[in-house]
């Protein structure tokens, strides 16, 4: 490494790292000629690079999940795929830059601990937190898409792919859709080359996502996958999951919740070390498949290469953030503003935290691209949400497959599925009207899956949501602890009523003003962060 920098990469679970003497890799991936990389074949795909520009090229190329961390002479380069489901983080003590996969282990070097209090207030309100920063003065994360430069003359970033664009597809909506089947096929055929007749993993609920990818594993004859899903009995999205994999044929297991077993993982030492594992100062606990998974590698259910292959997050492709909350007119220049007012929403944030995290979100823009106020502004607010809410708040509850051994995929989020979403023009992302046209009339249709009662909420049902969403936020259902039992299917009434005690017992004080499960959870771990809840 550089004469300034030490490095520190020692999380194997799941995916292990490799290394030769300037290269560490972790993940897998494929090339532009469908050439699969897993393991120590990822050294060689880099090997051959000999400047900067050549290491960037074979960046931009890589279609999977991956962080790559490459030394040229005396300056280190990091690179991570869209998801960033690998992060590092970086410290600079004394001159000497820390990079590692451990938080804890650069919270240890750290002279003084010391909570960034605008970090604070944003994870607060939002469950992530916001650029590079963490909770802590002076560590830093890795992002989204981001090509770090480290080197004696400083910490230079570079974003090297953007899903914001200037121009969108032409074709009439025939020729789109042609056009769009081919590229899903294309994609998911890459994806399960990736495969090697492992036991996928698929956590099937009642929506499109993971049903697209239960019935491609169907389509495409890969017959080693089973399909789970988990919550309170006689669930609505259990339902449709059961006859999703029954009619495809997939062995179908349903993991059931309960209060004892919320109980017993908060006595457990494991549980604990899942929570550092994941949320790493700088996003929420996710526990929804903790118990899920925890329960299936426990039982024998699933195999020990098994693969987990999630539905994250392909509606987000086909457009459901844009009728939720993004206007078709906004403006690039609006786009801060906007982030700002619908994305911090679970807790108060003063009017001084909010300009502060607005002016930040302003040159957060202009790092990704200087010249973004002359791309489309809807697709300028979908790229910075992909590299901050998608990445560190989505992608980052599956860290949860690492954390038990075991690898994943994200096949919505293939490059090339990628770049061809990105320029559909915003008519038929909003609604998800191709998306969803494709995905009912030319896969789930014909395999039997497509039902007349669906999860799925139509046009109107997200208008009417996006205007309960104002109502919320104004505090009208702030005490409606009734409408979040009945749709507590997750058990997080009993997860909170177990944060709840643990904070009672340390003598801290609950806030009064909790409109939603994840409000709770996120004061817990704040408190829980910083060491205040000694007494478990």
């Amino acid at each position: 490494m550089t004469n300034k920098t030490i490095c520190f990469l020692n999380t194997n679970d799941g995916f292990s790292w490799y290394s030769s003497s300037r290269v560490y890799v972790k993940g897998c991936f494929s090339d532009t000629e469908n050439v699969f990389y897993e393991k120590e074949k990822m050294l060689a795909y880099f090997e051959d690079t000999l400047d900067e520009e050549g290491l960037l090229k074979k960046v931009k190329n890589i279609n999977g999940i991956f962080t790559v961390v490459f030394q040229l002479k005396d300056v280190l380069y990091v690179a991570s795929d869209t998801s960033r489901i690998f992060p590092l983080f970086y410290t600079d003590v004394q001159g000497v830059i820390y990079l590692s996969d451990s938080f804890s282990f650069l919270k240890e070097k750290q002279e003084q601990v010391k909570f960034n209090s605008l970090s604070e207030a944003q994870f607060r309100a939002s469950g992530y937190i916001l650029g590079s920063k963490t909770l802590l003065e002076n560590i830093q994360q890795t992002r989204s898409n981001e090509f770090l430069k480290i080197s004696d003359k400083g910490i230079k970033q570079h974003f090297y792919f953007s899903y914001a664009t200037t121009s969108v597809f032409k074709d009439n909506y025939e020729s789109l859709r042609d056009r769009t089947i081919e590229v899903f096929e294309k994609s998911f055929i890459r994806f399960i080359k990736t495969l090697n007749n492992r036991q996928v993993v698929v956590p099937l609920s009642g929506g499109y996502d993971s049903r697209l990818i239960a019935v491609m594993l169907k389509k495409h004859g890969y017959t080693n996958a089973i399909c789970f899903t988990y919550g309170k009995k006689r669930n609505k999205e259990a339902e449709i999951s059961e006859k999703v994999a029954k009619q495809l044929g997939f062995k179908w297991f349903m993991v059931e919740y309960s209060e004892k077993m919320i109980q017993d993982a908060f006595k457990s030492k494991q549980f604990y070390e899942y929570i550092d594992y994941t949320s790493k100062s700088t996003s929420m606990p996710f526990f929804q498949e903790y118990f899920a998974v925890n329960y299936l590698k426990n039982n024998n259910l699933i195999t020990l290469d098994s693969v987990f292959v999630p539905g994250h997050s392909g509606d987000a492709l086909g457009g459901s953030q844009l009728i939720r909350v993004v206007p078709k007119k906004i403006k690039a220049n609006q786009v801060s503003s906007l982030y700002c007012r619908l994305k911090y929403t679970y807790s108060l944030i003063s009017n001084t935290d909010k300009k502060a995290t607005q002016k930040e979100l302003n040159s957060i823009l202009l790092t990704h691209d200087f010249l973004y106020e002359n791309k489309k502004g809807y697709s300028v607010f979908e790229d910075l949400d992909i590299k901050e809410k998608f990445s560190k708040f989505l992608f980052n509850s599956s860290n949860v497959y690492n954390f038990f051994g075991y690898e994943m995929r994200f096949p919505f989020w293939d490059l090339e599925l990628l770049s061809h979403f990105k320029e559909v023009p915003f008519k038929y992302k909003k609604g998800k009207v191709l998306f969803d046209d494709i995905l009912k009339a030319e896969y789930f249709e014909p395999y039997n899956v497509a039902f007349q009662k669906e999860l799925q909420p139509s046009l109107h049902k997200l208008r009417v949501q996006k205007i309960k969403n104002k109502i919320k936020r104004t505090g009208i259902f702030a005490s409606d602890k009734n409408r979040l039992l009945q749709n507590d299917i997750l058990c997080y009434s009993e997860i909170t009523a177990q944060m709840e005690i643990m904070m009672r017992n340390n003598g801290v004080e609950l806030s009064s003003n909790i409109t939603s499960y994840n409000d709770r959870i996120m004061e817990w771990y704040l408190y829980y962060n910083k060491g205040v809840l000694k007494n478990r």
